[in-house]
């Protein structure tokens, strides 16, 4: 079995799925549910079997890492202020 850490910031996919995928894990680490099995997040979303099939012997580790990571971005997306512009 190999367990992987896996950055989503390093994973080069859009931001819609990045968004998608962080809303399931943090559902699964409220939960409890401390590792993640990445073909099956995969096939969640809706990716290809045969694809999804490739990342089968993968696993994502929700830890305190992770938890610090989303309450950063949780208090980044709130303090958002869309008044601003940006030159």
């Amino acid at each position: 079995m190999i367990i992987k850490y896996m950055d989503l910031d390093e994973v080069n996919i859009e931001e819609t799925v990045k968004v998608l995928i962080m809303e399931v894990m943090m559902v699964l680490y409220k939960y409890n549910i401390k590792e993640v099995h990445v073909g099956a997040l995969m096939r969640l979303i809706g990716v290809t079997e045969e694809v999804a099939t490739e990342s089968d012997l993968e696993r994502i580790i929700l830890d305190e890492k992770f938890s610090k990571y989303m309450q950063n971005v949780v208090n980044l997306s709130s303090s958002d202020d869309s008044s601003y512009t940006l030159h």
